[in-house]
């Protein structure tokens, strides 16, 4: 029995998304930012849709390193930017990141830690003329389905979760556009 069949499906839609675009792109650290949100978004769907049916402790084992590897993604997303200082710190806030998502596994946590990597890649990105357009759109984009989220902001009774990972499909591919134009270059 499936247990969150929406939740289930939009996760898997927004992880083949996400292998789709990044296998698009060259191999890089790029790549590795949507590949490792992909296996999040897998392993997510995975766990909505089978929780009640799969055993507990290898479910929240893949939980935890899925909300690892959404750390991942974050850390991929500030060092393919190339930060001209501080590059250590985010190898620093990486390693308490995923400690913390394998400790505590906690899905707000994991958003918070990535929220913060996207305002780190985004001044980034505005301190860099000429502007990538279509990166800080894809940005205004995340954090719109970030909000939606944090305050359970649904449309009827279709879950908030679903409309979460359908918003994050259009933020992502509007930085894979950015990516794969060359707007992006450090």
């Amino acid at each position: 029995m499936i247990d969150e069949p929406v939740v289930m499906a939009t996760d898997y839609i927004l992880s083949v998304s996400l292998i789709v675009m990044g296998y698009r792109l060259p191999p890089s650290l790029w790549r590795l930012l949507f590949f490792m949100a992909a296996f999040a978004a897998a392993v997510g769907g995975t766990r909505h849709g089978f929780h009640s049916s799969l055993p507990a402790l290898p479910l929240e084992v893949c939980w935890r390193v899925a909300l690892a590897a959404f750390a991942f993604s974050g850390w991929a997303l500030v060092n393919a930017l190339e930060p001209p200082v501080g590059r250590w710190l985010m190898h620093g806030k990486l390693v308490l990141a995923v400690l913390a998502a394998l400790i505590w596994g906690s899905f707000n946590g994991g958003l918070a830690n990535y929220a913060l990597d996207v305002g780190v890649a985004t001044a980034l990105v505005l301190s860099r003329p000429p502007l990538s357009r279509w990166f800080l759109v894809g940005t205004v984009i995340t954090a719109l389905g970030a909000s939606l989220f944090v305050f359970r902001i649904g449309i009827g009774d279709f879950p908030v979760a679903s409309l979460f990972h359908l918003v994050e499909i259009s933020g992502f591919y509007c930085w894979y556009r950015s990516i794969h134009q060359g707007e992006l270059v450090p």
